[in-house]
């Protein structure tokens, strides 16, 4: 396994083996004599103008094209844009897909904005093009076109195990995913396609997810798992489609799924058992068609909307996410606990979080840093920190390259539930840290102190989080007298 470097100064006929002897293109990374199966390629900033089909041998192991947004293995910090903008960004863009993946597996991308032209963004239609991860990826697609932006296609019996999280997506005038799942003789099967922590939104009536099953036989693919997603489309169209209507009567083993999301457009199959949704809130002119309802889903007006827009800079509030709940939101402990709901939110932050409960929120984002001012039940001074339920607080902590030490005094009520509180060091790649957590260990009404002892091997920032893992929801966790020496 080896690392391999893709950098805007580099040149293609480098080793690409070190940041100073990279590769300059992706489409070399990816090519006959690039990466290999295991391998890790690290892309530099910068706007990479390439439409790239994979040509090297298959993978049979996790392959990772990361782009380095932090610039710590190639040192050049900066957003990663792959483009089919080949010439610039206002001249007409490729008529080929950005990314062909020829039957090739075991690809995994993350940190990286691609940018749709005038055809498909990734190109799957291949019946052997599994087990691809797009992680903490922004996918823009071009309103003018009517193409798919991801089109994957499989045969029978295939599964693709795609997934997609923690993802920006604004749609393009075609579907976003589009998935074709042959059919045959056998048995039903699941083509395991997970979406999860994804912010979606369109200005034009395109599908989010569309699933089709094609071909001869009475036994089909199905599967496909939506959840924990923040999905913006028109509200007069289809935003989740369960496309399948040539198997009269045929039952879906293994329907699509949708949890624990917030909807603006309906969802729809060809027939009833091919969709099946609970726990979101969805907001629609039609909200379902041959979609069963589920019993926690809403799918009224009653429920105040109360994501933030942006608006800290015109309120002077704590800046938030575009989607992210505001205090008291309703969205915040209104999600399903089971299955189909994920531990952390499209940030990586931990799930439940920023409300008075222990139920997980629905959407892409729970509430962040929700510790607030404390003045009952403080260590020393007049005021400490404090938070009732699960949730956390994270503070930007610049290092030198010499010995820290980070301490704070926590304390809980009789009525915190759960793992203790804890203090992390989290995000320190840029200053050589590892992540370390300390974990309080006494009783319930008196201050404790944690401690977190590390040497950056270079000045950085880090994050320091206090997290509150209460399960009861009522529960109250302090916090008082951080230090750092």
């Amino acid at each position: 396994m080896t690392t391999y470097y893709v950098r805007k100064t580099g040149n293609n006929s480098n080793a690409g083996t070190s940041a100073g002897a990279a590769w300059l293109t992706i489409g070399k990374a990816l090519g006959a004599t690039g990466i290999a199966s295991g391998d890790t390629v690290y892309i530099g900033a910068g706007t990479y103008r390439e439409v790239v089909t994979v040509n090297m041998t298959s993978a049979v192991a996790e392959t990772f094209i990361i782009g380095d947004v932090d610039g710590v293995q190639t040192g050049d910090a900066g957003e990663v844009i792959w483009t089919a903008y080949t010439t610039n960004d206002t001249t007409a863009p490729a008529n080929t897909a950005l990314l062909t993946l020829s039957a090739r597996d075991f690809l995994t991308f993350r940190r990286i904005t691609m940018v749709e032209g005038n055809a498909l963004l990734i190109n799957g239609i291949t019946s052997s093009s599994t087990n691809i991860k797009i992680q903490d990826c922004v996918l823009l697609g071009n309103p003018g076109t009517t193409n798919s932006m991801l089109f994957f296609a499989v045969g029978f019996g295939a599964p693709i195990h795609l997934l997609i999280e923690r993802c920006w997506i604004r749609g393009s005038g075609g579907n976003v995913l589009a998935l074709t799942l042959a059919r045959g003789t056998g048995s039903d099967y699941d083509a395991d396609v997970i979406v999860r922590n994804v912010v979606f939104y369109s200005v034009v009536n395109s599908n989010f997810v569309v699933l089709n099953s094609g071909g001869a036989g009475a036994n089909e693919g199905g599967g496909g798992y939506i959840y924990n997603s923040l999905l913006f489309g028109p509200r007069d169209g289809d935003v989740i489609k369960a496309n399948d209507a040539n198997v009269t009567g045929a039952t879906w083993t293994f329907p699509m799924l949708v949890y624990n999301c917030i909807i603006h457009g309906g969802l729809s199959a060809a027939e009833s058992g091919q969709l099946v949704e609970d726990y979101n809130h969805i907001l629609a002119t039609t909200t379902h068609t041959n979609v069963t309802q589920g019993a926690n889903t809403k799918t009224n007006l009653t429920y105040a909307q109360l994501l933030s827009i942006g608006e800290h800079s015109v309120v002077g509030s704590t800046p938030r996410l575009f989607g992210e709940p505001r205090v008291g939101s309703p969205y915040l402990g209104f999600g399903n606990d089971g299955t189909y709901t994920s531990a952390e939110d499209a940030r990586g932050y931990p799930r439940p979080a920023g409300g008075v409960s222990a139920t997980k929120g629905i959407g892409a984002y729970e509430r962040s840093n929700t510790f607030a001012k404390e003045t009952g039940t403080v260590r020393t001074g007049s005021n400490a920190i404090s938070i009732t339920g699960p949730g956390y607080q994270d503070f930007q902590l610049p290092v030198a390259a010499s010995s820290t030490t980070v301490t704070v005094y926590v304390r809980w009520d009789a009525t915190y539930a759960g793992t203790k509180p804890k203090m992390q060091v989290l995000n320190g790649t840029e200053a050589g840290v590892a992540d370390a957590t300390a974990t309080a260990t006494g009783s319930s009404g008196a201050w404790e102190q944690l401690a977190l002892a590390f040497t950056p091997t270079s000045a950085g920032i880090v994050t320091i989080r206090l997290l509150s893992s209460d399960t009861n929801g009522g529960g109250k966790c302090f916090a008082d007298d951080f230090a750092v020496s």
